[in-house]
């Protein structure tokens, strides 16, 4: 009882502290940067920051780059007393000074804030920062990275260059690299960046390019490239960054258009496609006449059941290939109180007359012995796998493998036998499905180029997508294949550093994701469609009970096709039925469903049990780096 009241106690507390979190937050408003570039190479740099704190905060942090971090130097931090003040231009009267503390590129400062906004000055100088040749200089800063330091968006942020002298606008130019819109201002004194926000996760870097005569350092390096090469290089690198950046503002009014046509050809597939049309009405009395495979597999638009095969045995029944009985249920089921009395008995009595591809296929399969012999009957547990108080038999195993391989194979025949008959088309649903895919991967791909991010993700996505549709086609549809893509692709798209189109392309994967359910297996022919309307209206006419008008051999069609075409356990009207098998067929238990369930605990014999071990661990530390800023 002790232990039970502590846990209690510990709930409480955890969910206190949970709601406290929650209500603890800041964001970072404004940022101006200002850097005065030194004769020697070195940067002398003031940032303000202004935070907006909601809750008590008494830290905060400035972290650099691994690149730059080991150049920091001289680091100080301030409270100001105003929130508009720009760098170089505050009174030391406005400042109060902060205890500042290191940890690797890391830099900490002591408040002490509750619920108001507050600009803080950071100065420092950050050294060696230009790369000195002997026609020209280069200055690449990066200020906020990819990390965990920079978790969330820095709104309205500026960045100054100051020369070490006046010079004229045409002999320097610079790029903000950021993944929002830049404006760029230039005067004698230097160059000013402006962008609305530095967007969380990515990076905020700049480039300079200025005279020569600008740094007086000795040993310099000589230059790859002439001074107007390096001028006319930083200004196709600034024209090539905005237009990438340009295409943002064409996704985010795209995707929309794209997600709108899918949801269209969802609509026209639901409500347009006769096949769909359970309304309509059909001529019950075509069943009797009509092919029970041709039916069963029109009525599920080709798609995969545990059923189809029987209704293959059923139409070679139907043609005098094959003869059926009731018999006993398998020998190795007879402790299972739940196995069936009896089940279906097939025997081969007429192999000729089964001449398609699939027929020749069902027969070779079904009634061939696993040494390659002839066999004459089929008992339907010779498809069921261990009894139940046995589960573990490799055999039984091996046998259900092979089993299920063989269906399918038999399966794929009698779709294309359909599909060269014109019966239905499974070609539009996959073209329809691929356009879809390939839409969505090359979207996502295009997300990552306008937004100037990793190359090789591009072309994870695009080997991905194909893998994926070269499965689809081959196995026509898979919805693990399925899963596991679109999780695969949820997590490269969250990955963009752009919440709008992040949002906007999930959006279109869960609208492709419908569409993929929603598109069928096959289109249907106007022919097939009247044979699944035949179908429709038989099934509702099975509460009604065989006909009294039947001969013999009509009543064994009729029981046939109230056992594969009638929902499972179809509630018939009680009667005798000459039909000798139909007892098993229309019994409250399907015989094919126990069939199915050994399928499901028939597992691999081993030799010993097999034991099994894991190792876990944690680790507890901060992001994992990157330029940012931040509170506690």
């Amino acid at each position: 009882m002790k232990k039970f009241l502590v846990s209690i106690i510990l709930v409480v507390l955890s969910l206190s502290f949970g709601i406290v979190a929650e209500a603890k937050s800041y964001s970072i408003d404004k940022i101006h940067i200002k850097s005065w570039i030194q004769p020697n190479g070195d940067l002398l740099v003031n940032e303000v920051f202004t935070y907006n704190f909601e809750g008590a905060f008494s830290k905060l942090h400035r972290s650099f780059p691994n690149e730059h971090g080991k150049d920091v130097e001289q680091f100080y931090a301030y409270e100001l007393a105003d929130l508009n003040l720009e760098p170089g231009f505050i009174d030391p009267a406005m400042m109060t000074p902060l205890q500042v503390t290191q940890d690797n590129n890391t830099f900490f400062s002591s408040i002490g804030v509750r619920d108001r906004q507050v600009s803080f000055l950071y100065a420092y100088t950050l050294k060696n920062s230009v790369t000195a040749y002997d026609n020209y200089n280069e200055l690449d800063v990066v200020y906020f990275e990819e990390g965990d330091n920079h978790d969330q968006d820095y709104s309205n942020v500026t960045i100054d260059y100051i020369l070490p002298e006046t010079v004229e606008t045409n002999t320097f130019e610079g790029v903000l690299y950021n993944k929002a819109k830049v404006k760029t201002e230039k005067n004698t004194f230097g160059i000013r960046f402006t962008s609305p926000v530095s967007k969380a996760f990515t990076e905020t870097k700049t480039s300079l390019i200025f005279p020569a005569d600008l740094i007086a350092l000795s040993g310099k390096t000589k230059a790859a490239i002439s001074y107007k090469e390096a001028l006319a290089n930083e200004i196709e690198e600034q024209k090539k960054w905005n237009k990438r950046l340009s295409y943002i503002d064409t996704l985010i009014s795209f995707i929309p258009k794209v997600s709108f046509t899918i949801l269209i050809i969802i609509l026209c597939l639901l409500l347009f496609l006769p096949q769909r049309h359970f309304w309509r009405k059909g001529y019950s009395e075509e069943v009797l006449n009509t092919d029970v495979l041709y039916l069963f597999f029109v009525d599920k638009c080709g798609n995969p059941n545990t059923k189809d095969f029987l209704a293959g045995l059923f139409s070679l029944v139907e043609r005098g290939a094959v003869k059926v009985k009731h018999a006993k249920s398998a020998l190795r089921f007879k402790h299972d109180p739940k196995a069936p009395e009896e089940t279906l008995d097939f025997r081969l009595t007429n192999g000729e007359l089964a001449t398609s591809a699939f027929e020749k296929q069902m027969t070779s399969w079904l009634f061939t012995t696993r040494s390659g012999s002839r066999k004459w009957a089929f008992h339907l547990h010779d498809a069921a796998g261990a009894a139940k108080d046995n589960k573990n038999s490799t055999f039984f195993h091996s046998k259900v493998k092979v089993f299920k391989k063989k269906k399918t194979e038999w399966h794929q025949l009698v779709e294309k036998e359909l599909e060269e008959a014109g019966a239905m088309n499974r070609k539009i649903p996959l073209l329809i499905i691929t356009a879809s895919i390939l839409t969505l991967s090359l979207i996502t791909m295009f997300a990552y180029y306008a937004n100037v991010q990793s190359y090789s993700a591009m072309a994870i996505i695009a080997i991905f997508t194909i893998i994926f549709l070269v499965i689809l086609w081959i196995k026509k549809r898979s919805t693990l294949f399925l899963s596991i893509y679109a999780i695969l692709l949820f997590f490269f798209t969250t990955s963009i550093a752009n919440e709008e189109i992040v949002n906007l392309i999930i959006g279109l994967l869960f609208m492709v994701i419908i569409l993929y359910f929603v598109a069928p297996r096959n289109i249907l022919s106007m022919n097939a469609v009247r044979a699944k309307d035949a179908v429709r209206s038989y099934r509702k006419e099975l509460k009604n009970g065989m006909p009294n008008t039947l001969n013999n051999n009509e009543q064994e069609k009729w029981v046939v096709r109230a056992y594969l075409l009638g929902k499972k356990n179809v509630d018939i009207p009680t009667k005798e039925f000459s039909v000798p098998f139909a007892a098993v067929l229309l019994a409250s238990t399907d015989p094919i469903d126990y069939v199915t369930k050994s399928w499901s605990w028939t597992k691999v014999s081993t030799s010993s049990d097999g034991g099994s071990s894991h190792s876990g661990g944690s680790s507890d530390g901060g992001g994992d780096g990157g330029g940012g800023a931040g509170a506690d």
